[in-house]
Formats: C-alpha cells, sequence, structure tokens
C-alpha cells in the first residue's frame, strides 16, 4: 500500500456507520445542504446494504474537453487561465455546473458516445482505483458523483453485457453500445484484466443532470476544502472520502 501511494495512489479511510445513506438524503429534517458538514455525511457513507446509485468517477483530462475547441484549449494554457486546469475536481465541477455529464466514445467498442457508470458502494470504490499504463491515468479517482439506481434505468440506464467477440456478434445493433469484452490483457505485464469487477451500467448519449431530482445524486470528493467549494454549486449533498493524511 505504501509503495503504491508513493506512485501517487490516494489512501482512503471511509469512516463506518450503521445509518442507510437513503435514510439520511430523504429525511426532511436534515439541514439544507449548504449547512450541512461534509465531515457529518462521511460518517455513514460506508453503509453499503443495498447500496441504491450508480457512481460515475471524473478523472484528469489531458486535452481538451469533449465539446472544447483545440484553439480553446491552447488558449487557456498559453493565457494560464484558471480553465486550464482539467483535474478530477475541475472535471466534477464543470459538471456541477453545465448540469451535464457529457459522454464520451473512448475505451467504447463501435464508437458509440455512452455515459459510464459502477454499480460498485462508493465505500468500495477504492478497491477499483488502478493505475492504467495504455491509457497512461488513474482509473476511480475518489471524485465524482452517485445517481439513484432507479432514476438512473429510468432514463435508459442500464448494466453492460460482457463477454468475448461471439457475444458481440450476437447482439442486436441497440444493445451494441452496451457490450464490454470482459477479459483482456495488459499492454505491460501482460496479466489478464476481469473488466467485470467494475459492474459497470452505460447510458447512451449526454446526461441530464437538470432531470435529477434533489434527493436522487450524491456528490463525493476528496477532501473537506474540495466540498466547500462543491457545495454553493450542488444540489445534491457533498460526501468526504477522507484520506489517511486527514
Amino acid at each position: 500500500a505504501n509503495d503504491l501511494m508513493d506512485r501517487g495512489a490516494v489512501g482512503w479511510l471511509v469512516m463506518g456507520h450503521d445509518y442507510d445513506v437513503s435514510d439520511e438524503l430523504h429525511d426532511g429534517t436534515e439541514p439544507k445542504n449548504d449547512e450541512r458538514p461534509a465531515t457529518a455525511i462521511s460518517q455513514f457513507v460506508a453503509s453499503t446494504r443495498q447500496w441504491p446509485y450508480l457512481t460515475h468517477c471524473t478523472r484528469r483530462r489531458d486535452g481538451p474537453w469533449p465539446d472544447q475547441s483545440d484553439d480553446e484549449f491552447l488558449d487557456d494554457l498559453l493565457l494560464e487561465r484558471p480553465e486550464r486546469d482539467h483535474s478530477p475536481l475541475a472535471a466534477l465541477t464543470r459538471i456541477l455546473a453545465e448540469q451535464r455529464i457529457i459522454a464520451s466514445s473512448a475505451g467504447i467498442r463501435g464508437g458509440y458516445r455512452m455515459v459510464s457508470f459502477t454499480a460498485t458502494p462508493i465505500a468500495e470504490l477504492d478497491s477499483l482505483r488502478v493505475f492504467r499504463p495504455h491509457r497512461a491515468r488513474w482509473d476511480f479517482e475518489p471524485y465524482g458523483i452517485s445517481l439513484r439506481r432507479e432514476w438512473l434505468r429510468s432514463v435508459g440506464g442500464r448494466p453492460v453485457v460482457y463477454g468475448d467477440d461471439s457475444v458481440w456478434r450476437e447482439l442486436p445493433p441497440d444493445q451494441q453500445p452496451f457490450f464490454q469484452k470482459r477479459f483482456s490483457r495488459s499492454v505491460k505485464s501482460s496479466s489478464e484484466i476481469d473488466w467485470s469487477i467494475e459492474q459497470e451500467w452505460r447510458h447512451a448519449g449526454d446526461v441530464d443532470l437538470s432531470q435529477v431530482p434533489d434527493d436522487a445524486a450524491v456528490v463525493f470528493v476528496s477532501t473537506e476544502s474540495e466540498a466547500s467549494q462543491l457545495r454553493p454549486i450542488s444540489r445534491w449533498p457533498v460526501i468526504v472520502l477522507q484520506s489517511d493524511e486527514s
């Protein structure tokens, strides 16, 4: 663990509690989101019983945003604008400000524009955090938004179909965007990767967050200061996934 942290991994300490996340978010007596300390939320986020959310994690982006031109991106860099920050936190801030998760075709067989989610409980996301050498990035950073499963399903979200090439060929065209090859080989180590561990769901096209009810989402970040930064622009509670250093 220490070796991984020396290479840039984030150590997580998610506080345990017997509270049910959904009960807390639906309790009308709770303080408003901008009045609630982020640490109060982190105390019950470890409850994984009947986890009712699907989670989209944000990650660092080295190039332009999906809807940004190359010229705009280069101007941000050359003029040292604040917008040049393309960190996981910046991506999440952008999502909340625009009320939209922009779909991408990266890593999707067939080039379909999709938004990916995981059914993994938020308290277990650290078990999925891994560096992907072929993509030069970490997967499952401690930043993102979790949407209620029933809401995402109601707008077309569905679990992916894991399988091999024969499964892909047998799928009807409307199901192919939801295909994920189950096994592949790591470029550097040649070790086998089982992608089904991600419990992936997908939504075709952008996800319009303006349609998400106030009680149907949770936002999460790594630190208290980041939570304070996002709380004024978030309609939903902001959870802090505390690191070992906090």
